[in-house]
């Protein structure tokens, strides 16, 4: 029986693709360099932004798991990654305008693969020499194709594969596999990042914005395991999202310049 209150994966999307356009519109738009008025906006925006990322890691850790075609999947992901690097490279060599210091579809690709080689161990070993070998032609990519979160994120990605790892092997919630995997992730999230903000305030480093991802666990916490709407129109949708919001958040953004505001 599904708790009421429980989310599933077409849920999580759309709860990440909303922090993730509120974090681009702090970028682009609630800058205080063009906007004054912007100023008291910027941060709090970014900080909701970072509770997008750990979600979108969650769900690729998930579908690793669930999908019937795990290199559909990847190619799917690949794709996204060289149109956006694409794109990167346009606004980068054609208008000298820089968004962002890497492409996040790297990252979850390569950590898609990773957890794949982690999923299946010695069946599969050649899957773990994928994050090495990155790590090593990534100093020669151009920055279109260099993972944005790196390090960290696909930290995060073998957190969340190690929390349903846990889960399988102990029942310690006495809960359904899908509740307990989904809360032990949000327990570990919560207390990576929360150690991560006191400790980086105690030692006078200012605090990391990216520590405020432990946000993201209030609602990893209630996943369900269940895919939720997963029509072609959603899914067409769900990638066409990340180049599309840009669109409306420039066309805003000239509207605001335009204005004068």
């Amino acid at each position: 029986m599904v708790n009421k209150f429980s989310l599933n994966a077409f849920h999580l999307k759309l709860i990440a693709m909303l922090f993730m356009f509120v974090d681009h519109f702090g970028v682009m738009v609630l800058n205080p360099s063009l906007f004054e008025w912007s100023l008291g906006w910027y941060i709090p925006s970014r900080i909701a932004g970072r509770i997008a990322f750990p979600i979108f890691a969650f769900l690729v850790v998930e579908a690793v798991q669930h999908t019937k075609n795990i290199y559909r999947y990847w190619l799917r992901l690949a794709l996204m990654g060289l149109s956006i690097g694409f794109a990167m490279w346009i606004l980068n060599s054609q208008f000298n305008f820089v968004l962002f210091s890497g492409n996040i579809f790297v990252d979850l690709l390569i950590g898609a693969i990773f957890i794949y080689g982690l999923e299946n161990g010695l069946k599969h070993f050649y899957f773990f020499l994928i994050l090495p070998f990155y790590l090593v032609i990534e100093v020669y990519l151009p920055f279109f194709f260099q993972a944005d979160y790196g390090t960290y994120g696909w930290l995060i990605m073998i957190l969340f594969w190690s929390a349903r790892k846990i889960t399988q092997r102990f029942d310690i919630l006495n809960l359904p596999q899908s509740f307990s995997s989904s809360i032990v992730a949000a327990i570990l999230l919560f207390i990576t990042h929360a150690a991560w903000y006191v400790l980086s305030t105690q030692e006078g480093l200012g605090v990391s914005i990216q520590s405020f991802a432990f946000l993201a666990a209030i609602f990893i916490g209630f996943y369900n395991g269940l895919p939720g709407h997963q029509s072609k129109a959603f899914k067409l949708f769900s990638y066409g999202f990340y180049p599309l919001h840009f669109g409306v958040i420039y066309v805003i953004l000239l509207g605001l310049m335009f204005l004068s505001f």
